[in-house]
């Protein structure tokens, strides 16, 4: 798990801006994460901790004020830990405002001590922060060198967040690379402001009221109950039967709960976790990066003396190994806890630096006897571990290397036909998921038309000779073997659609012509019979169409427009004569460039009935067209060019470049309110984060230019909340305008953004049954193995929503065997 941040934090640009007012929403930002925190803390069994904290609220909106007493030194009430770690978030630098913090505390100490008639001490929590961040080596002096790094070391750039789905912060590092010994220091900092915001779920004490005492032994307790939590933290959503097939094993909801987890327990240090599951063989694995003894506390509670004393290195030693193995055992709880049908979880405990990866702890547990676990102590945890056979020793109380049993990557966890070739496929999907997914057929989700031949370049690959005549003789072999395949294909017919019968045909054809061709070429002596490469890249896309697509582009990239249209004309015109491809009710040509486009077509298809099975154009046709609508318009051609971008659009409506072609001809003619409708439908067929930027962005540009500088204002800002490519561009013309602009127009407030856009009719989000959709497309295709697919979706999905457990069950899909 790697934190990042919500849709939210692109709109920080606009706080660099004359009208942005950063505070409400750092207010907002802190009190989620406060009304998370509270939320959390019954996993503890601690309650109450709502009306301790409420009793602070009305301070979020104010620094802490002072109140002199006279008499004696009072303590300080008024300290408020979400209106200091506001702070700490928009500091310019964090390190010197925590160093400023520190300073702060102890000149309050000093004075109160040496004036208690003038002054408040500081309460108990203030002065332990503040020691708690000394401890962490925030005041020691940063070596004068570190031989991972011959630059001289230095405090990176970071910032405060506070996490959405816990409440707790993390230090966003924003300057890498970071020598480990500094990283180190890092955590141990995050460690100590994470332990004071632990505190505030004490139930029915204010955080000012705490003692020493208090605050230690409470904080303490947590840490030893972390795994109390897998009962409580596990949020994720309980299996919609409208969404889902529950006749498969159910991936999705595995790792959607572990994914869950890994973002909402309350653990004093952070998270950072690794999951592979497959749950058809009952099997999940976990890998957990630990926390090392040199982050553990450096001091504690003594009752036998009733004070605060160092901790040893042994202390810290067994500290952190009770807490790793503890973290282990919450993993795999949470794991079992996800669907009855896992089994066996299997957990590494792992220590990452700079230069080194060492395990600690391999284990694999099983459900029947998982029960049986005990966590109170540390020799307890190693009776667990070890009933498990668990490879596990302690040197000097801290986990020592060990051999790893397991491999996230291990065949168990990842089976390769999860990327089996979409395009070649004959399953066939059973009626929920077909329901779901919009079509029964797994080939139905393909994108390259050259996946077939492409397959036979390969085994013609493995039976190509040394010469011509073998060359020859092997595209003659498998011209014979191609042919009977094609012959046997038809009794298997009844399973695949009257589709895939055509595209099965239209490859036999390309398969036969590209033997064809090949063979031709080698006889005449234009292929080298040493150059195997240039064999197959001939065999597989030697055809005109491809051909010309590579010469045109070159062509094009170089700006040599009228010879990039002359030259793809030669190859365009025959086919647009003889409509080949022409979309018809009855064959529907398309073409996609993503595995997420074909499946939220296919969906669409589902709910009209009048909508048949596609057929794929030639990738390099659609190339081809592209281009030469984009050259034409540079030729200033445009009627030419707006008739080739429709071409494209009615294969394809979700490529924003053809969509931005069109718009941007149109409007270069003179047809403004059809330039608007063509960059409206960019944002309604927008599927991802980039593309609603992108979209709004250009909006933005086009109002700017019909003189209407707040709705510009607003999609400009509005474009800036989502992960896109066109993030830069779109504040930097958000300042130009309101540059151009000062004095003659009122800036578009943050709270005011969505509300201009509505009144002007523009999107604000992706379509709610596109995201839906995609929702139902991940969920499904995880469950029915289709990771190629998934993979897809879920890249778009993350890129849209930025939340954490989705980034994490992304994060769970492993890559292609080979990739």
């Amino acid at each position: 798990m790697e934190h990042k941040e919500n849709g939210s934090q692109p709109q920080d640009n606009k706080q660099t801006m004359p009208q942005a007012d950063g505070t409400s929403a750092h207010t907002n930002a802190f009190e989620r994460g406060r009304q998370a925190l509270l939320g959390l803390s019954q996993a503890f069994g601690f309650n109450g901790g709502l009306a301790a904290l409420n009793e602070q609220k009305h301070a979020l909106q104010a620094a802490p004020s002072q109140d002199n007493s006279p008499d004696t030194a009072q303590v300080d009430t008024s300290f408020n830990i979400y209106s200091l770690y506001r702070g700490f978030n928009a500091a310019a630098n964090f390190i010197d405002a925590l160093k400023l913090y520190h300073a702060g505390v102890l000149d309050r100490t000093q004075k109160a001590e040496l004036d208690p008639a003038n002054n408040l001490m500081p309460c108990a929590a203030e002065r332990l922060l503040a020691r708690w961040l000394e401890e962490a080596d925030l005041l020691k002096e940063l070596p004068s060198h570190i031989h991972e790094s011959d630059e001289k070391p230095h405090w990176p750039q970071m910032r405060l967040i506070m996490l959405h789905h816990t409440g707790m912060v993390y230090l966003r590092i924003e300057e890498f690379p970071v020598p480990y010994a500094i990283k180190l220091r890092i955590i141990r900092i995050e460690a100590a402001l994470n332990r004071m915001l632990m505190a505030t779920t004490k139930a029915d004490t204010q955080l000012t009221a705490m003692t020493e005492q208090e605050l230690y032994t409470y904080t303490q307790a947590i840490t030893d109950a972390i795994c109390q939590q897998h009962n409580v933290c596990n949020y994720a959503d309980k299996p919609n039967e409208a969404h889902s097939n529950p006749n498969l094993p159910h991936e999705w909801q595995v790792r959607e709960a572990v994914s869950t987890g890994f973002e909402t327990w309350l653990l004093p240090y952070r998270f950072i976790g690794l999951m592979r599951s497959n749950v058809a063989r009952g099997a999940v694995a976990l890998e957990v990066e630990l926390t090392p003894p040199a982050a553990m506390p450096q001091s504690y509670w003594s009752d036998d003396v009733h004070n605060v004393l160092p901790t040893s290195q042994y202390m810290r030693n067994t500290a952190a190994s009770t807490y790793a193995l503890r973290l282990g055992i919450l993993a795999a709880s949470t794991a079992f806890d996800a669907n009855e049908a896992v089994q066996q979880v299997y957990v590494a405990g792992v220590i990452n630096t700079s230069t080194a990866r060492s395990c600690r702890y391999s284990v694999c547990f099983t459900r029947n006897t998982f029960t049986s676990v005990a966590t109170s102590s540390l020799a307890q945890l190693q009776e667990s571990y070890h009933a498990f056979g668990a490879a596990l020793t302690l040197e000097d109380g801290w986990l020592a290397p060990c051999k790893q049993d397991f491999f996230l990557e291990d065949e168990l966890f990842c089976p390769p036909e999860r990327y089996a070739s979409i395009e070649l496929s004959t399953r066939v999907l059973d009626e929920k998921s077909a329901e779901l997914l919009g079509t029964h057929h797994v080939s139905e989700f393909g994108i390259n038309e050259h996946a077939h031949i492409e397959q036979v370049a390969e085994q013609l690959g493995m039976h190509l000779g040394t010469t011509v005549t073998e060359h020859v003789q092997a595209l003659m072999n498998l011209a014979h073997s191609t042919s009977s395949f094609t012959d046997s294909s038809a009794v298997t017919s009844a399973t695949t659609s009257p589709s895939n019968d055509d595209a099965a045909h239209s490859s036999s054809t390309a398969v036969a012509d590209a033997i064809t061709r090949t063979a031709s070429k080698l006889i005449e002596g234009t292929l080298d019979a040493e150059d195997y490469q240039t064999i197959l890249e001939e065999f597989t896309y030697g055809d005109e169409l491809s051909r010309v697509r590579e010469k045109a582009f070159t062509l094009f990239t170089q700006g040599k427009n009228e010879e990039t249209c002359r030259l793809i004309a030669s190859v365009l015109e025959p086919l647009e004569t003889a409509h080949t491809y022409n979309p018809t009710p009855q064959t529907p040509w398309r073409h996609f460039e993503t595995y997420t486009e074909r499946a939220l077509y296919n969906r669409t298809r589902m709910t009209d009935d009048a909508l048949s099975t596609p057929r794929l154009v030639p990738a390099a046709y659609y190339s081809c067209l592209l281009m030469y609508a984009s050259a034409s318009v540079r030729l200033g051609q445009l009627e030419q060019g707006i008739r080739s971008a429709r071409k494209c659009l009615a294969l394809n409506p979700y490529d924003i470049r053809a969509r931005l072609l069109l718009a941007g001809a149109l409007e270069q003619g003179g047809d403004q309110p059809g330039a608007f409708t063509e960059l409206l439908s960019l944002l309604r067929y927008a599927y991802s984060g980039d593309s609603m930027g992108i979209g709004l962005y250009r909006l933005g540009s086009y109002m700017w230019k019909r003189n209407q500088p707040r709705v510009a204002d607003a999609c400009y800002s509005k474009a800036l909340q989502f992960a896109s490519t066109a993030h830069d561009m779109a504040a930097a013309e958000l300042k130009a305008l309101m540059e151009e602009h000062k004095d003659s127009y009122e800036p578009v407030q943050i709270d005011e953004i969505d509300a201009v856009l509505q009144d002007n009719n523009i999107p604000r989000d992706v379509d709610e049954d596109i995201r839906k959709s995609l929702h139902v497309i991940a969920h499904t295709a995880v469950d029915e193995q289709l990771f190629e697919l998934a993979s897809d979706v879920m890249s778009n999905l993350t890129n849209l929503e930025s939340d954490e457990i989705l980034f994490d069950i992304d994060r769970s899909l492993e890559h292609a065997p080979d990739a």
